[in-house]
């Protein structure tokens, strides 16, 4: 039976705090506080119970329960507990101890049932046992559990000498110190602190975003694990050193080396962290309870301070939290207004405590006493880094949530400390850009690893291994259309003879030739006749609009352009040479070429508007080309598709893969090279063996042979140029069903690929496929924006390096010298290409691409990487591709997250359905607003998704699953009012859904605002979430506003909504005249 309660009390703030999460999250063990003793002796359980019901006899708070009443958490003592100890026999099963001890300490409590302790001896062999106590945090703190320890030893050593338990009264219990806190925090003294801690923490980061090893999911589940973390002694005593050189707490140096890391791993400059800090006073110091709050220590990390510099500005900021720690935790938030969201902790979600708590070995009489390690399964916050000075060296452990983290993340970043705290103390005058944060090994790993790529390749230039193919293999077919073939010998020759009559123009080493041709074969013998002329070609598309064309031919001034439509409008005064003019034989013109030099120039787009030629040479296209050919055996027999235009750099892999090795081209028909259906045709006609693409052509290619039953003998893909959709490689797979997927990449700049993997089975777990690993004779690095190594899992710049490093930007030195940087890691001249895409490195070494750094977008103060909440969003199966975007909110300053996506089949699947899909995933601010169904995502030429062509979200009601439903009286009339208004949706039903329509955690503080001001009547933010229909808000403020009429209100409301502010004004002023 529970114990009855005789006294009543407010809960402390602290408690509050922890009253409040309880309802939340209810049976957490979050906040169970559990020590475990590995005895050796026979205990006396019984006696071991009665000490335990002496020492709550004396502490009010181990005697106490909670409840609400009248919509306020209380405490309630009972006069008396009893206390037992119960026994768990693992005598034969010693080997289930940890897990017994984990589940044990995480079992839920009863808040309503006295007392909130309970202890478990679990007896292993012989006269051994592990004693498990475990604690609320309701009812103590880590210096409880010091004064717990040694009133038991006492009481125990009493019980079983047969003496009686000494237990003085003491003069204050918990609940008189929860009444004279509430005394002191008058609302003139709540304003005071609040007013220091808003100037404190404006503009502070909402979020610590560590870089996590699975997505934040919508509501954090509390779950955890801890790692035990040691600091060698050596290192230890230092940082005695240097705090008391800089009038510093060792406390003060360690947060700053905590703060320096996280910097280092979420790449701010502004990182807060919390702390706990003692509410006891003098006469408290004795007494069991719960007297903690949390204190956030924001710390600039901006301008490159030293360490101890940083140390510096760690204990201006220390001593002005434990000046104004007066202010509870939940105050805190509360005057912040901080936007609630589930998936995160609000102000701090990471926590640095140096435990000064005493907390002695308990002294049993006749047992042999030695602390064990337990873990309670569970996380308050994301991070947790708790510390303590042993006599020699600190150690502890650090307590993570295994929602985001796994065991090794976390073990790196406690390395990662140690290293960059070691170097601090040894020159606390280094810069913190300076100051090491990697292991040696994992500097090793990353540089040389895996970064061995050396491979033997073949000599010569691009034209050159053309030409040793047709030697080989002359008579077998190089070009293949609707219309005819070319043999290697014809194809030669008629290239030689392009080259011949270049050659009599001019043309050399370092020399551009435009070719400004649609696909044909005489638009292959074109490239290749200007390589054999020593020059380098420059695409011109036919389809190019005049003044993009225009702009090419002036910025790369071509010596002459190769053309097979002399009706493409071209500059006036471009040399032109009509290829039906070359005609005839020529003899082999002599290869002037080196490896180094140019083989072609394509422009790309660039950030301001103004493409950008890429000048690429052979040394890097014939490593890419022999090796990828050699590896997949690309050769004699079979057929590619040139579906990429030549102005796409994947054009160089579908014609000269296919040229270099034995492989014959097949070209599609004019007007029709981006028709999938066409490209069924070239399939089925030519026995097509090998694709190359951008994901999204051959998507649509399988698209299109799905509709038939048939499959088809494709055996090898090559995507590149964009990222992979997850469900691609299945569908690939159901129509090619021995297809080998390879998901390469790499920009212009690094010659076609530079980084691939083959893509067997998409792994469920994945969130996007893997980029890979660097190609033979490449390098990849993941660097910051000060060119250091990124750990594992930490986003950073991907570089490229190695072979395929292009010549640099035509004409542009100066955007050639930004782009394209000395290696820092390689100390021999060798360049990096800095690529632009955000990426990071996997466990195994393989490069996960996060998306563009121009496709990182804040919303409401938070990062987003907005390729994430895509790859996740093509997981479903009702979509067949997405992309998300950042677009202006209609309904306020703010961008939102809209996503436009493309079915997979017939109809649209709810809003609903695919909110739920990302939810599971997805923190609540990664979820888009709004979703936009289209036939098809509009592509740019080279087959990318066209961002600036996408449609205005609107603003109609989207699909959302339920029938629409209009207000029925007055009051859910003005809560859709308030909602149109919020949320900029034109339309809305009683039963719509409020997060399906677009809302969000800042939207629902704005509709919780208005229902107060306009009906009077208290709505917590809550119901919002408990809610999140007008139907069920409506129940919810009529319940709400017991004794007000809230219709009639609401009714008064929608009139004066409609008055214009002449009639109002004049409604008032016949009030007051009344």
């Amino acid at each position: 039976m529970p114990a009855q309660p005789s006294a009543i009390f407010p809960v402390s703030p602290a408690q509050e705090a922890l009253w409040v999460l309880e309802q939340l999250v209810p049976g957490t063990a979050a906040y169970h506080i559990p020590v475990a003793l590995r005895l050796l002796g026979t205990l006396d359980r019984a006696a071991l119970g009665r000490a335990l019901s002496a020492v709550a006899a004396r502490h009010e708070i181990l005697r106490t329960s909670f409840a609400e009443v009248e919509n306020q958490a209380v405490q309630l003592v009972a006069d008396a507990v009893e206390i037992t100890v119960a026994e768990v026999d693992l005598s034969a099963t010693p080997e289930d101890l940890d897990a017994r001890l984990e589940a044990e300490a995480a079992r839920p409590f009863d808040l309503a049932a006295a007392p909130l302790l309970r202890a478990t001896s679990f007896r292993l062999a012989g006269d051994e046992q592990v004693l498990l106590i475990t604690v609320h945090h309701l009812a103590a703190d880590m210096w409880s559990l010091g004064l717990l320890i040694a009133e038991l030893s006492a009481a125990y050593a009493a019980e079983t000498g047969g003496e009686p338990v000494a237990a003085d009264e003491l003069p204050l219990q918990y609940g008189d110190f929860a009444v004279w806190q509430h005394e002191q925090l008058t609302d003139a003294a709540v304003e005071t602190l609040a007013a220091h801690w808003r100037e404190r923490l404006a503009g502070a980061p909402g979020l610590l975003e560590i870089p996590a090893d699975r997505p934040r999911p919508a509501v954090l589940s509390f779950r955890g694990d801890i790692l035990p973390v040691t600091l060698p002694a050596a290192t230890s005593a230092k940082v005695a050193e240097l705090a008391q050189r800089r009038g510093a707490s060792p406390f003060m140096v360690l947060l700053a080396a905590f703060q320096a890391v996280l910097a280092r791993h979420t790449g701010g400059e502004d990182i807060v962290v919390g702390t706990p800090v003692s509410t006891r006073e003098a006469d408290t110091e004795d007494l069991i309870g719960c007297f903690v709050n949390t204190v956030p220590l924001r710390t600039s990390l901006a301008g490159d301070p030293s360490f101890g510099e940083l140390v510096d500005r760690v204990r201006e900021v220390t001593l002005d939290g434990v000046q104004h720690r007066d202010l509870p935790f939940p105050k805190l938030v509360e005057q912040l207004r901080v936007p609630r969201d589930l998936s995160y902790n609000p102000v701090v979600q990471a926590m640095f405590v140096l435990q000064n708590a005493p907390l002695p070995t308990p002294e049993l009489a006749g047992l042999s006493v030695t602390p064990v390690h337990v873990s309670r399964g569970a996380s308050q916050l994301d991070l947790d880094l708790q510390l303590w000075h042993d006599g020699e060296r600190f150690e502890g452990f650090v307590e993570y949530s295994t929602d985001l983290f796994e065991a090794a993340t976390i073990g790196r970043l406690w390395d990662h400390l140690t290293v960059l705290l070691s170097a601090a103390l040894d020159d606390p005058d280094t810069r913190l850009s300076r100051l090491p944060l990697l292991t040696a090994a994992e500097e090793e790993r990353a540089v040389v690893a895996w970064n061995d790529t050396a491979a033997p390749g073949p000599d010569g230039c691009l034209h050159e291994l053309v030409e040793r193919q047709a030697g080989r293999t002359p008579d077998a077919d190089a070009v293949l259309w609707s219309g005819g073939r070319l043999s290697y010998r014809e194809l030669d020759a008629r290239a030689d003879a392009v080259a011949a009559r270049l050659r009599e123009l001019g043309v050399g080493r370092d020399v551009l030739v435009g070719v400004c041709a649609t696909r044909s074969p005489a638009m292959v013998a074109a490239l290749l006749g200007v390589l054999k002329a020593g020059g380098a070609y420059l695409p011109l598309d036919p389809g190019y609009p005049a003044d993009r064309l225009e702009y090419m031919i002036t910025d790369a001034r071509p010596l002459v352009v190769l053309t097979d439509d002399t009706s493409v409008t071209l500059p006036e005064g471009t040399p032109v040479l009509p290829l039906s003019e070359i005609t005839g034989s020529a003899a082999a013109v002599a290869s002037v070429t080196r490896p180094g030099d140019p083989a072609y120039v394509i422009y790309t787009s660039g950030s301001t508007g103004r493409p950008k030629g890429v000048a690429v040479h052979h040394a890097g296209v014939v490593n890419t080309l022999a090796h990828l050919t050699a590896a997949h055996g690309i050769g004699p027999g079979d057929r590619m598709a040139n579906v990429s235009p030549i102005s796409f750099d994947l054009s160089v892999f579908e014609l000269f893969g296919a040229l270099t090795s034995g492989a014959a081209v097949v070209l599609p028909d004019a007007g029709r090279a981006t028709d999938p259906a066409h490209w069924r045709e070239l399939l089925t006609a030519f026995g097509l063996t090998v694709w190359g693409s951008a994901p999204a052509l051959l998507d649509a290619l399988v698209g299109e042979l799905e509709r038939e039953a048939a499959t088809h003998p494709l055996r090898l893909a090559v995507v590149a140029g964009d990222v992979l959709p997850l469900g691609v490689p299945g569908r690939a797979a159901g129509v090619f069903p021995g297809l080998t997927m390879l998901n390469y990449g790499g920009p212009t700049e690094t010659t076609i690929y530079s980084i691939g993997a083959p893509v067997d089975v998409v792994d469920p777990q994945w969130t996007s496929i893997p980029y890979g690993r660097p190609l033979p004779n490449t390098r990849a690095l993941i660097l910051d924006d000060r060119l250091r190594l990124v750990p594992v899992g930490v986003p950073g710049q991907l570089y490229h390096g190695g072979t395929g490093i292009a010549r640099g930007y035509l004409g542009r030195p100066a955007l050639t010298a930004e782009r394209f940087l000395p290696d820092p890691y390689a100390g021999d001249g060798s360049r990096l290409y800095a690529s632009g895409d955000l990426a990071r490195y996997r466990e195994d070494g393989q490069v996960e691409l996060l998306g563009r750094i121009d496709h990182q977008v804040k919303i409401r103060g938070f990062r987003i990487e907005l390729g994430e909440v895509g790859v996740v969003l093509d997981r479903h199966p009702a979509i067949a591709e997405s992309v998300v975007v950042a677009a202006p909110d209609p309904a306020g300053p703010e961008k939102r997250l809209v996503a436009y996506y493309v079915p997979a089949g017939a109809g649209e699947p709810p809003v609903a359905e695919l909110r739920a899909h990302l939810e599971r995933t997805l923190p609540d601010y990664m979820v888009p607003a709004v979703f936009v169904p289209l036939a098809a995502l509009p592509l740019s030429p080279n087959g990318k998704v066209d961002r600036k062509a996408l449609p205005d979200a609107g603003t109609e009601r989207p699909s959302l699953g339920v029938e629409f439903v209009a207000p029925r009286d007055p009051v859910e009339e003005f809560i859709c009012g308030v909602w149109h208004d919020v949320l900029a949706v034109d339309t809305i039903g009683v039963h719509d859904h409020f997060f399906e329509l677009g809302g969000q955690s800042l939207h629902a503080t704005q509709v919780v605002s208005l229902l107060r001001e306009n009906l009077r009547v208290d709505v917590p933010l809550r119901t919002v979430f408990d809610a999140p229909t007008v139907a069920r808000q409506a129940d919810a403020v009529r319940e709400l506003g017991a004794g007000i009429d809230v219709a009639a209100v609401a009714e008064t409301a929608l009139r004066v909504a409609e008055m214009t502010d002449e009639e109002v004004l004049a409604l008032l002023a016949a009030g007051e005249r009344a």
